[in-house]
């Protein structure tokens, strides 16, 4: 399984500098997402929405879509819709983590895991996009090619919180341009792992 993402870095994407270019709208939405988690940084457009939408609704799922329409909308591109997906995927992780969670006040560490998960979830979603179907396809069975999909979503997500780690979690003091940076940074170091790992 390593050897496979390896080869699609390298063979697929050319490397992993070229592999992080080519998710750069992931990163880009990463820090849309934590400037959308920071009272501080979100426009005057957006915290009046979000701030009538905390009025108006306690449901997290009405929370949770306000947040994605707001972050990546529908461009009807297989980019957007993947990270859309994976920008709910984070959410949702953390409300089950922590059900008292405010989305629309969460504390560093709450953010710094939204981001981590909503990176992995895309890098995952983008390889299940690519080649998700081979892989299914060439497993003996349904179910060995579910198991195969579900081991390269926790490979990948291990390989994320490994990079994450290196760069520490505190998010107040970043500016969504920072944060941009820091994504193509853990991009760029995770690919790299993929690439290196059976060398």
């Amino acid at each position: 399984m390593r050897n496979g993402i390896r080869q699609y870095v390298s063979r697929g994407y050319g490397g992993a500098k070229s592999a992080a270019r080519r998710m750069g709208s992931t990163a880009s939405t990463a820090g849309g997402l934590a400037g959308i988690l920071s009272p501080d940084t979100r426009t005057t457009t957006q915290s009046n929405h979000f701030n009538a939408l905390s009025f108006q609704s306690k449901n997290s799922d009405d929370v949770v879509n306000a947040i994605i329409e707001a972050v990546r909308p529908i461009d009807g591109t297989q980019d957007s819709e993947a990270s859309r997906e994976s920008i709910k995927d984070a959410l949702s992780e953390l409300l089950d983590k922590n059900p008292d969670a405010d989305l629309l006040e969460l504390n560093d560490n709450d953010k710094y895991l939204v981001i981590e998960t909503f990176l992995a979830s895309d890098i995952y979603q983008r390889i299940a996009l690519d080649v998700g179907k081979h892989i299914q396809d060439k497993a003996p069975n349904a179910a060995a090619g579910v198991s195969r999909l579900k081991q390269i979503k926790e490979y990948v997500r291990e390989t994320v919180k490994s990079s994450f780690k290196k760069i520490g979690n505190n998010l107040s003091s970043l500016s969504q341009n920072q944060v941009t940076r820091l994504a193509r940074s853990v991009l760029e170091d995770t690919y790299e792992v993929f690439e290196d790992y059976t060398r």
